[in-house]
């Protein structure tokens, strides 16, 4: 559908902008990062309008009921996506791609972001399976939307891994290390108990290799500590703030 593909062109656009607010961000160029930040609000609005665009069409092809009557479904269509964004109006602090970019400049996305609680879902959105919720909680405990500052299997800091990935319950792993300790678990015949549901001991989530999604946020935090130490911590009065962003909530981050 033409829709999916403007998703895909708007994400490739916000992935842009997350780079170059992170070049300023770094230079302490403040202004500019606020025009940032109320472009990507704009985007985000337009990716939830035409996610909602999308499920007024299919709720459409599923409810319409023929007539002898002319249709006119554009005011059909232009009516439902009306109502629509009425009831599920864009929620800043629901959108993960918004969310992830404000915690990129250290800020907290609860405390500056508008809208719902986090993960209420717009349209188009949908809530993790299966999460462990005594995992995500002390997860969300930072500005860092990760659990662990050590892959438990390869006992690597996660900022120094070249191919960081991340579960639904927010740990972080070496992509090969995790992927080959799914292969080692889940060997034919091995029956479901004699499975471990997790490479962290406690955590019941059942982990699937599907599952495992590019740590997003981690490579971010990769670049923006290249940029610090290329720029020698930043130019002029922007270092310290560059500084404090980078090794701010790493506190709360939990080591396993």
């Amino acid at each position: 559908m033409r829709e999916n593909g403007l998703i895909t062109s708007l994400s490739t656009v916000t992935s842009s902008i997350s780079t170059a607010a992170d070049y300023l961000t770094v230079l302490g160029d403040t202004e500019k990062v606020a025009a940032y930040k109320e472009l990507m609000l704009s985007l985000g609005k337009l990716t939830h309008e035409i996610k909602t665009h999308q499920d007024a069409l299919r709720e459409l092809g599923t409810s319409y009921q023929a007539s002898a009557e002319p249709t006119d479904f554009r005011a059909v269509l232009d009516a439902a996506l009306a109502d629509r964004l009425k009831r599920q109006p864009y929620e800043p602090r629901s959108d993960a791609a918004m969310r992830e970019f404000v915690t990129g400049l250290g800020e907290d996305p609860d405390a500056v972001l508008a809208g719902g609680a986090a993960g209420g879902g717009g349209a188009g959105g949908q809530a993790a399976e299966d999460e462990d919720d005594d995992v995500v909680e002390q997860g969300a405990g930072g500005r860092r939307n990760w659990t662990n500052t050590t892959c438990p299997l390869s006992l690597k800091n996660v900022l120094d891994l070249d191919h960081p990935v991340r579960d639904p319950v927010g740990y972080v792993f070496d992509r090969e290390a995790v992927t080959d300790w799914l292969r080692r678990t889940r060997r034919p015949g091995l029956a479901p108990a004699q499975m471990q549901a997790h490479p962290v001991a406690g955590c019941s989530h059942f982990l699937r290799e599907e599952q495992l999604v590019p740590a997003a946020e981690v490579v971010r935090e990769q670049r923006r500590r290249r940029l610090q130490q290329l720029m020698g911590g930043g130019a002029g009065g922007a270092g310290g703030a560059g500084a404090g962003v980078a090794g701010e909530g790493e506190d709360d981050i939990i080591d396993v």
